[in-house]
This record gives structure tokens, C-alpha cells and sequence, in this order.
């Protein structure tokens, strides 16, 4: 149960120091760890350790054991090898056949095939997608 309830929002914690730190970081913007090297800004250390070994001393901490890709992130590596060596696609169109490990080929197969756009400026979605955080680099 969520002992402690944030008075601003509907955030709720076990302990008081979890608390106090979604006030100082959601409501008041105040930021313990800031990186000297770029504009990275956290109130929690293991997140502020994994941006640093990842983004400025680029260590990769998850290996494929199939090949040579390496990466920061779990979740990479388990998409990796699904659709990598297991051929598993992750986005399946819902009116045919069609797979994808991409979501944004995804959205243009649907619109082109399905919707009839054929004029879709795929930079711009690519772009979307980067910004959205919905592209998977494989």
C-alpha cells in the first residue's frame, strides 16, 4: 500500500524519500544529479550512472549471444533477438498478412496499402517516430 501521497497529483509511494523526490523533480523541477558533459538532469542516481556509461562512455552492458550487437538497454536486446534470429514480428497489420519489426512501417503499409495515401512523406514519419521514441534501432 502507498503510504505516502503526493498533495499535487495522484502520485502515491512507500516511502517518504521516494516522495520528496517526485516533488522536487515533477512539481519543482529541482535536479540532484546533473551531468557536467550535457544537459542531462535526474533525480536518481542509477539513472543518472546508466546515462553516463551509456551516452559518454559508451558501454553496451547486454550482448547478443548470436552475433556481435551490443547494447545499453535490456529491452533492445530481447527486441533484437526476436526479430533478429527468431524472426518474430513485433507489428502485425490487423487487415492482412503483413509484419514489421517497425512501427512506422506499420503506419506507412497501412496507409498506403490499405488507405490508398500514396503521397506520405516518409522522412516526415521517420522524423515523427525518432521524436515520438517509437523508432527500434536493431
Amino acid at each position: 500500500m502507498k503510504k505516502f501521497k503526493c498533495s499535487q497529483c495522484d502520485y502515491g509511494s512507500t516511502t517518504n524519500r521516494s516522495l520528496n523526490a517526485h516533488i522536487n523533480s515533477v512539481h519543482l523541477g529541482i535536479k540532484t544529479y546533473n551531468c557536467e558533459q550535457c544537459d542531462y538532469a535526474t533525480n536518481y542516481k542509477p539513472n543518472f550512472k546508466h546515462h553516463v556509461n551509456t551516452v559518454h562512455l559508451g558501454m553496451k552492458k547486454y550482448k547478443c549471444g548470436q552475433c556481435d550487437y551490443a547494447t545499453s538497454y535490456k529491452n533492445n536486446l530481447y527486441v533484437h533477438v526476436n526479430t533478429v534470429h527468431l524472426g518474430i514480428k513485433i507489428f502485425k497489420c490487423s487487415q492482412c498478412d503483413y509484419g514489421t519489426n517497425y512501427k512506422q512501417n506499420l503506419e506507412l503499409h497501412v496507409n498506403r496499402i490499405h488507405l490508398g495515401i500514396k503521397n506520405i512523406n516518409v522522412i516526415s514519419v521517420i522524423i515523427e517516430q525518432v521524436i515520438r521514441g517509437n523508432l527500434i534501432i536493431i
